[in-house]
This record gives structure tokens, sequence and C-alpha cells, in this order.
């Protein structure tokens, strides 16, 4: 193959530097200009790439070669690298093929011959790899660093981590050695390589393809198609098509957005390759698969940086206030999203789409890369109070490392298109161009985004008349301006389009156009109440500090430190009317703002979220009114002096009545204590059934005791303060079926009548008897969890049909709790076991310093407590039974925990059952929540 000049081929635009081929059915309607044509000037876009560039010519080309030599037997003498590269991870390989790519573009942008050598060096030994795989064992033509069995295995259904994704990274690498180094050799390995594709995928159905494609294959049809085009051979073309998978293509064909819940970057890559299967058939359903996607992903379901997905997936569109995780915007997506974009702008140029290109380049990717150090991110956390974490230079390789490398190469790509009479300006970066058709060198000379200007000189060999076309973004709402030679020009033009200035352009003449900024909210996508900060283009971080952060700030693991907690937040607090009044500009410090008297309970400083590395921040801000906010600090003020246990003995506190199921909430004054009463009397008669309260300064004298449910309430959980209210869930009892229910204050004095929810956990399929009872809330962020326990039958040893309690678990966002997810919609989260024959009840859940810890009681006739640990209240480890000794008054069981932190100590009350049947309250005290200790008994 030999080798043609094609513009910018790893975005996969088709056009061909003047070359035309006969695989190229469509024009574009601009054409980019090659790397090479341009040139990136001071800044911070050039700042990033010299970082990168020092990276990459740190790695040894050696150990990246390393496990495609032992693949094929030959020797290697190389130390393996980590993470992903490591030679037992499946996806070892997938980082040469990126690095090819990055020193392509490195050697593109800058011209360094390093970089050349270093391709043409990789490639020579790659030949040695591929002249092996039949001696190995492998069909002849494949290269890779791992068996070709692991191909076998995707055909097969089998468990296997994206074999085809990594062999289109070295496939895109080998072609953009052949295309922007002009190395021929690898020419030969890619077909040889496409060949060997064309024999594995010749040998199965069309429906055996379309199942193999349920696995990860990257873009697999879209560097096959970007090999017809170079080569015009139709079967790279044919295989492109089979690639193209129908399970997620054809709903998009139809103009339909079914994305929810499917992996984020597994799609995007798809989508390209459609859109350049289009461009050589024309076949106008592939557009409308890409301009389907492009309008789902890019104007619905992305953040205010241009990242998306949450924990790498796609959500629904209305969901966005249940996704601020510290997992949030995997940066590969935001790579293949700007590639798309790309190519969406050549064959239809709006400014809409470089409205958005421009976003994700500025707030996502130039945002991704550590400034100390030249790593990158795998997620860009969108948790308030979280922080960026950044990879190793030798034991991680993500795939984001690998997309990585190439986006700080190639920055040049997209600054400027053109057609035959036109130059769009697409960007404000500090750049020359080239542009050798017209005889004239273009420098755009900017501070941009700490100046609002940019200007535009020109070089030329002699007059050239074309159209010079700038984008007035969305954001440039009013006071633009523009001069040519200091004339102040008329122009008409709008917010988010091109405005167009026509003459016959000579050497020496500037062109000064000036974009105002104006800070302004975007919201949340779906909320009224969560917003983030843009000045212009640029959104805006907080500053929070560095408390409780890890330090070094890398994780071999993509996941490191997610679990870690977020700082404490300010709100806004006020009228959204008010928020912009409430801003001001740091003297002296360009793009530095400051909040004064609106955010709560400290002002924070705001600076472009692109210059936040090793620190924690918020990029969404929490607003809530004046009456929410006090409720909020009165809530967080429940803190008082720890309780005086010296004087103390169990049982704590008796009653004429029998108390049942404590809940304690800890004030600045002292303690409530919410209690199932339970009048002497008829154990199945409702009206000796309550929920009470009696409030205690030292758990010595009680006070004020009444009721705060009707009659025919029992079981109080957790009080809880969510969604600018205190929550206090109960049971009805003992009437049937037993329903969940849940009472609201903002005072803790006067309580609503109660509310029925979670009525769903009545049918749940383990739920035999129909009943839920013992609910427990548990407050995690912007998220509320139900703990509660259904019932069933089981036989027992003796073959007697028993009845037992199961636990289950749901969550909501509906600040009105109508709308739950069912966690154990199948089986329940804890069930019978040899330590509970007849299961479990009363569960608390308490958060100590770096997990969530849960005791319940486990056994109904001789009940007892057991603990379970969680990370993140999702997955938990039950550890047992916590051994307790016996005191009278709980001699004959105990159960129905309630914990809480007082001051450095963890304290319980526990309900206890007497010989006599009667029930009381007592006290423990732990240091770290798992080893207790009785108080001494009366």
């Amino acid at each position: 193959m030999r080798v043609i000049p094609v513009i910018a081929i790893v975005c996969f635009l088709a056009s061909m530097a003047g070359a035309e081929t006969a695989s190229q059915k469509l024009s574009l309607a601009a054409d980019p200009f090659t790397l090479t044509d341009v040139r990136l000037l001071d800044g911070p876009f050039r700042d990033a790439m010299v970082r990168d560039q020092e990276y990459v010519l740190s790695l040894n080309p050696d150990r990246l070669l390393h496990n495609f030599r032992v693949n094929v037997g030959l020797p290697s003498s190389a130390q393996p690298l980590g993470g992903w590269e490591d030679p037992k991870s499946e996806l070892r390989g997938h980082s040469l093929g990126h690095y090819l790519s990055a020193l392509s573009l490195m050697y593109a942008s800058t011209g360094n011959a390093e970089y050349k050598r270093r391709v043409d060096y990789i490639v020579g030994e790659l030949a040695k790899c591929q002249s092996h795989s039949v001696t190995a064992g492998f069909h002849e033509g494949y290269l890779s660093a791992f068996p070709e069995s692991f191909i076998d295995r995707v055909e097969q259904g089998q468990k296997v981590w994206a074999p085809w994704y990594t062999l289109h990274k070295i496939m895109a690498g080998l072609l953009d050695a052949n295309q922007l180094c002009g190395n021929e050799q690898s020419s030969t390995l890619l077909t040889n390589m496409a060949n060997w594709v064309k024999f594995r995928v010749d040998r199965l159905t069309r429906e055996q393809m379309q199942k193999s494609l349920d696995n990860e294959h990257g873009g697999m049809n879209e560097v096959l198609a970007n090999l017809y085009g170079v080569t015009g051979n139709p079967n790279y073309l044919q295989l492109a098509q089979a690639f193209n998978h129908q399970k997620v293509l054809a709903p998009l064909a139809r103009g339909e957005d079914q994305l929810d819940g499917l992996h984020a970057n597994t799609q995007i890559p798809k989508i390209l390759g459609a859109t350049r299967e289009y461009e050589m058939t024309g076949d106008p359903q592939l557009l409308t698969i890409a301009k389907t996607f492009w309008d789902a992903v890019a104007l619905h379901r992305s953040y205010t940086i241009g990242g998306d997905s949450d924990h790498e997936y796609l959500f629904s569109t209305n969901d966005f206030d249940h996704h601020l995780s510290p997992e949030t915007c995997e940066t590969c997506n935001t790579y293949n999203m700007l590639k798309l974009t790309r190519e969406l702008f050549a064959l239809e140029p709006s400014a809409r789409k470089m409205d958005f290109y421009e976003r994700a380049l500025f707030n996502d990717i130039l945002a991704s890369q550590d400034p100390e150090s030249g790593m990158f991110t795998y997620y860009m956390s969108l948790k308030p109070g979280h922080f960026k974490v950044y990879s190793t230079r030798e034991n991680s390789f993500w795939c984001c490392v690998g997309t990585g490398m190439e986006n700080h190469a190639k920055y040049g790509d997209t600054i400027y298109f053109h057609t035959a009479d036109a130059l769009y300006v697409n960007l404000f970066i500090a750049s020359e161009l080239s542009w050798s058709e017209k005889g004239l060198v273009v420098r755009q000379e900017t501070r941009f985004p700490e100046s609002d200007k940019t200007v535009l000189k020109i070089k030329a060999g002699q007059p050239v008349k074309f159209a010079l076309k700038i984008r007035q973004p969305a954001w440039a709402t009013e006071g633009v301006k523009v001069s040519v030679n200091g004339e102040n020009q008329k122009i008409e033009s709008a917010p988010d389009n091109y405005f167009s200035i026509q003459r016959q352009w000579r050497d020496g003449d500037e062109v000064t156009v000036q974009l105002p900024m104006q800070l302004h909210c975007e919201y949340l996508p779906g909320t009224t109440n969560q917003l983030a900060l843009l000045y212009g283009p640029i959104v805006l971080a907080g500053k929070l500090g560095t408390n409780a952060m890890p330090n070094p700030l890398v994780g071999a693991n993509e996941h490191s430190y997610s679990k870690l907690p977020s700082s404490a937040v300010p709100v806004f607090v006020g009228e959204p009317s008010e928020i912009l009044n409430h801003i001001e500009q740091v003297t002296g410090q360009p793009m530095t703002f400051r909040t004064h008297g609106f955010s709560q309970p400290e002002d924070v400083t705001l600076v472009p979220f692109y210059q936040i590395h090793r620190e924690r921040y918020s990029v969404y801000w929490k607003l809530v009114s004046q009456a929410e906010w006090k409720l909020q600090t009165a809530a967080a003020a429940q803190v008082g002096k720890p309780l005086n246990l010296e004087k103390l003995r169990n049982p704590v506190w008796t009653s004429h009545d029998n108390l049942r199921d404590p809940s304690v909430l800890k004030t600045q004054d002292g303690y409530h204590l919410f209690y199932s009463r339970f009048s002497i009397g008829e154990w199945n008669n409702p009206t000796n059934w309550a929920i009470a309260d009696v409030f205690t300064k030292d758990f010595v004298h009680f006070e004020n005791d009444h009721d705060v449910s009707p009659k025919g309430c029992a079981s109080p959980g957790d009080v809880v303060f969510w969604q600018g209210r205190w929550l206090l869930p109960y049971q009805t009892y003992p009437s049937k079926p037993t329903q969940l229910v849940f009472a609201e204050s903002t005072d803790l004095q006067n309580w609503s009548a109660p509310k029925p929810f979670l009525v769903e956990a009545l049918k749940l399929p383990w739920n035999e008897l129909h009943r839920v009872i013992d609910p427990s809330f548990v407050v995690d962020g912007e998220t509320l969890h139900c703990f509660f326990i259904g019932s069933a039958y089981r036989t027992n040893e003796n073959g007697q049909k028993i009845h037992g309690n199961l636990m289950g678990h749901a969550i909501t966002h509906d600040p009105n709790l109508k709308k739950w997810e069912m966690l154990t919609p199948h089986a329940p989260l804890i069930g019978f076991s040899d330590s509970a024959p007849d299961g479990v009840e009363n569960t608390m859940i308490f958060k100590t310093d770096d997990h969530w810890t849960m005791i319940y009681s486990e056994g109904l006739e001789n009940q007892h407590l057991a603990l379970a640990t969680s990370p993140d209240l999702m997955k938990w480890k039950l550890e047992g039974p916590i051994e307790l000794p016996r005191q009278k008054w709980m001699s004959r069981k105990y159960g129905a925990p309630y914990v809480w932190r007082d001051g450095s100590q963890w304290l319980m009350v526990l309900m206890g059952t007497d010989d006599r049947n009667r029930t009381t309250f007592g006290l423990l005290t732990s240091p770290d929540g798992r080893q207790w200790k009785l108080l001494q008994e009366q």
C-alpha cells in the first residue's frame, strides 16, 4: 500500500489532501487541515502538549513490545509494565497501539524526527512478531500481545476482556504510522491484520457475528472503513459493515434514543465507524445513526464540562441529580465524542457542534492532565467535595492513559477548517496556520480565555480572496466587536453562528475579534436547585482545600480513592436571580472569582476547572432558600456534650409500659428517645401501641414523654434530616397487612400524620407473608436508603413450618418518597442462617471512618446481635454474632439496637427482655463500633 497523504485520517475525516480515491463517495462540506499545517503557540494547550511529549518520550518502547514478543515466543529482556499492560492482563497490548498513534500525532504536530524514529523501530519489531505468528500456533497475519484464543472465546460467548478493542487500537496505530509518518512497512502489517480479520469473520454466520459483538470491540468498523478509504479494497468496507452492531445501531437509525444503561465508551466508536461508512457509501441511515447519537449524548446526556456517563454507563436524561459521583465523565468518552463532533462538523458545519467541542476541550480534556506530572485522569469526578485522581507513569495504562497520550498531541486538528473559498476559525487557541493552497499564513494571537480578544494576523505572498468565517459562540450574547486593520466592521451574526468577512486579503492584514464573556449559571439537567457557574465557555470550580486527601494522588487502579468521603461543601443560599450579584472577579487574578455572602457557611473562591488540581473542589452547587438553610443549620447543630456515663447503670430506663425499639436523636440540648410504647394489655390491640418521644439530658431524668403517632404504630427507625425536613419512619401495627409509613417535621415537635411508602415491598416474591416491618433510614448524600424486614416460611430441623424475618433494601432520590428502586427484588439482603434459623430484624446502620457498619437482631426466639460491614451500603460482608454477657434486664433475650457517635466513643441503646417478659432499655459503649461493653448493672 503506497502512502497517500490523508488529511487527519486519525480523526476519521475522508478528505485526502487533494488526492481523490474511488472509495470516497461523498465530499465534505468543510475540510480540516493536517496537523503539519498548524503549530501551537504559547498558551495552556501548548503547555499540555509539552508535558505530554515528556511522558511519551520517557516510555521505553521495548517494555511496550514485551508482551508482543513473548506472545510469539521471541526473547524479551525488557521489564514488563504494570496495570492494564501487566502480562496477566487480558487487555495487554492496547497501549502500544495508542503509543503508535501518539508518536505519529506528535511527529505531525512538531516535526521532531525522534517521534518518527520510534515509530519506525516499533513497526519493525512488530513485523518480526507478525512473521512468527504461524510458528507460534496462530493464523497468518495475526498480531497482538495475547493469544488468538481470546478471539475464540469471543466467538464462543465466553468471558474475555475486549480483545477486538485492543486489536482496533493496534490497527489504528499502524494506520497512523503509515499516514502521518510515511512508514510503508506499517501498511503491510495492517493489511495482513485486516486479511486475518476477514478470515475470522468469514467463518461466522451473520447471527454469530452479531452475537460476538456483544463483547466490547472498540472501533473495528471505523479502522476498517478508514483502511478501505485509503486502499479502495472493497473487502475492508464489507468487513467494516460486518462489525456494525445492529442491537445498538438499529434504534438510532430509526431516530430512537435507547441508550439508557449502555456502557458509554463501548458505543461511541461504533458510531464513529458508522459515520465513516456513510462517507464511503452515502447510506443516509448511517448519517441518521450518527446525528441521533450525537444529539442524544452531546446535547442531552452531557454534564456542564462536556463529559458524559456515571460509573462508565449512560443513564436516563432526567436522572442527573442521582449521578454526581466520583466516577463521572470517563475521559475516553470525551476523546471519542470530540472525534465524532469533528466528523459531523466536516459533513454539516455548525457553530453548535463547535460550541460543544470547545466546552469539552477546555473543561474536560485540558482539565484531565496533571500539570505537575503530566499524568491523566480516568474519571473526571463531579462529586462535590471530591478530587481528581491521576495515573501512574508505569503501572496504570488504563484506556484513558492511551487516549490521554493522544489527546494532548493533537490540539491543532480542529482550530481551523476550510473550503475552497473560505476559512473557518472554530477555536480561539494561540496557533499558526499554513494554508499552502492559498500561499498564506494565519497567525492567531490570543490569551483566551484569560482575555476575550483574539487577533488574526495574515501573511500572504500575494493578495488572495476568501471568506473568513469566525464562530460567534452561544455564550457571546452581546458586545461582539470586529475590526480589520483597526477599522470596526459591521457584521451580521448572532450567538451560536459564524460571521463572515469576505474580502481580498493582503499581507499584513489584521483582524481583531472581541467576544465579551459573561458570568452565567447552568443548571444540572432536570433540576432547579443544583447549578454550575461558567464564565463564557469556561466552567468554574470552587476551591475546597486538601483536607484528608490521599498522598500521592495517583492510582494503579482506576477506582482508587473513589470510596473516600468528600469534604463538606458550601451551599448557595437565596433566590436564583440573586446568584450572579454575589459573585465578583478578584482584582489582578484573571479568571478568578469570589462569592460574597451567598455561599454558606463560608464564601468560596472560583477558578477555571482546568486549573484545579491536587485539591478538593465542587463544580455543581446546591441552591437552597433562606428557610431551608435555617433548617439545615438547625439540623447540623444537633451536637451536644458527650453523655456522662460514670453514674449510669443498666437498665437506664424502665417504665410501667413495655419499652421497645429505641431510636435516639442527639440534639444540642440532650437526647430525644423515640420508642414503641406498648401499654400493658392485649398484644394485638392497636390501641395499646404508639410511637412515643421522651426527652433526656443525661439518661437519668426523662421528661415530656408523649406520643408522636396515632395508635396502632410501632418500630421507629432512625430520625434523619433529608431534603429540608426531619423524617421518622415506622410501621403500622398490629393491623394487617403491616406496612411502612413515615412522618415529617421541621422542628422535632410537631409531626405530620403518617404517610405510606415502599408499598411495593409487600409484593416481593421472597416476602411470602406480605408484611413489611422495622424500617431504617440511612442518608448518603442525595440518596435515601431504606432497610426493612419482610417475612417468609421455612421448614425447621424438626420438619415444622415456621415463619421468620428477612431483610430487604431500597433507595430513593424522590423527596416525596413515592419512587423507590428496589435493590433486593428477587432475594433478601440477609436471610435465614444457622445462627438465625428464624431470621433477622431491627436494623441499625451507621458510618465509621472508612466503612458502614450494620448491627441487627439475629434470631427471633433466641435473639442476639450480629454485625455486617460495607464500603458503600451496597455490598455487605456478614461478620457474625456480637458476643455480650447477660445482665438481668436482658436475661431472656435482647435486640433492637440503636447506635450513635457520642464524643470520642460509640453508644448503643438496647432493648432487653427479662425473665418476667418485661422490656427495658440499657446502654453499651464501644471505641470502634465493633467491640461492645455493657454499663454496670444496677
